[in-house]
């Protein structure tokens, strides 16, 4: 099974696939080489070493294309077993596809978060978890940019101008961005701000949970 092979030097990518095809090309050897057809550079450079005449075909014997499938049925595939509270339950799933789409989140990186967010329930249920929409953003920001989720632990006011400048203009690119993103500064507001506030509870809760 070959993978990565896109990251190499065109010349590389040529001398590899034509070591398979030439020289491995043993009947009881099968080789499997897996290329994102939308972003590899290996089709660039099979045609810019070789010619315009050739491409992937002129070394396989078989090519199929596997359809990407939509990333909001991978992640309610993904939350289908996990028990939330009646109230809760849209409110986490629709704020946490949000983030999935607006952030171009990998699929590695959904099924980590929602993996944390089903432990936070796990380890709260009793006393319930409050300021859901920032819980979840805390635990995508703590899969993503761990040093700035860090920062906001000791200098707040610095994390906030950094998360707003980096995640800002990407979420209000995306449908109900502006609301989202207004919401969830006034939760950021209300739990540094004000010790005492609900908001800090869940944050406390998130960060204990994901040490």
């Amino acid at each position: 099974m070959v993978d990565d092979l896109d990251i190499c030097s065109p010349k590389f990518i040529v001398d590899f696939l034509e070591s398979i095809k030439y020289m491995l090309n043993i009947d009881v050897l099968v080789f499997i080489v897996s290329i994102s057809r939308g972003k590899s550079n290996v089709h660039e450079a099979i045609s810019t070493i070789l010619g315009q005449n050739f491409d992937l075909r002129s070394f396989t014997s078989l090519s199929l294309h596997l359809l990407k499938q939509p990333v909001g049925r991978f992640t309610q595939k993904l939350f289908q077993d996990v028990k939330f509270p009646k109230k809760s339950k849209s409110l986490i799933i629709d704020s946490f596809l949000f983030y999935v789409k607006s952030l171009s989140l990998s699929l590695k990186t959904i099924e980590y978060c929602v993996k944390k967010i089903k432990l936070c329930f796990l380890n709260y249920t009793k006393a319930g978890l409050l300021a859901l929409n920032l819980l979840v953003f805390l635990v995508v920001l703590r899969s993503i940019n761990i040093d700035l989720y860090e920062k906001l632990g000791f200098s707040y006011q610095t994390a906030l101008e950094k998360i707003e400048d980096e995640y800002k203009p990407i979420i209000f690119n995306h449908m109900n961005g502006q609301e989202k993103w207004e919401k969830l500064k006034i939760f950021f507001e209300a739990t540094f701000r004000e010790k005492g506030s609900e908001s800090s509870k869940t944050v406390k809760q998130v960060r204990n949970i994901l040490l």
